[in-house]
């Protein structure tokens, strides 16, 4: 009996306790959010890497901007960052900063990933550029047959 007790007031208190989180660290800052970010994305086995660029506009808000090299995708705006203690939130995009490992976390919008639920961790990234289009070795097409109308 007093097992059974013991067991049900140490979940009542892990319950607790997790209702409570414990004190945050200091609030997220402009310095420590805005740059170059990237994650790598993977789904059903496939990978790809994205890119947030976190920048300070003339106003001085942070503007947030999307790229996706695998598909020449660069530079797109996708909104205005917010930030609240520990979270930065880019419209629904919300992403966590975890201060020790100087990453930022949260699930990709279905505004960018319609279908899926693909979570990402980002990194510090340097200054990444677009890549030049490699241009296929492909024959020029030729028609197969003419004909004069006229």
């Amino acid at each position: 009996m007093i097992r059974c007790a013991a067991l049900i007031l140490s979940m009542l208190v892990s319950v607790a306790l997790a209702r409570f989180p414990t004190a945050a660290g200091p609030p997220l800052t402009v310095d420590d959010i805005a740059g170059m970010w990237s994650a790598e994305l993977s789904h059903a086995g496939e990978k790809t890497r994205v890119v947030l660029h976190v920048e300070k506009s003339a106003d001085g808000r942070l503007v947030a901007k999307w790229s996706t090299p695998v598909i020449h995708l660069w530079e797109m705006p996708v909104g205005i960052v917010t930030i609240d203690g520990e979270t930065a939130r880019i419209g629904s995009f919300v992403l966590t900063y975890d201060r020790s490992a100087r990453t930022l976390t949260g699930t990709i919008p279905h505004a960018i990933v319609p279908v899926y639920s693909i979570n990402a961790v980002f990194h510090r990234a340097e200054n990444v550029s677009p890549t030049p289009r490699q241009l296929t070795a492909a024959p020029a097409p030729a028609p197969l047959w003419t004909f004069d109308a006229g």
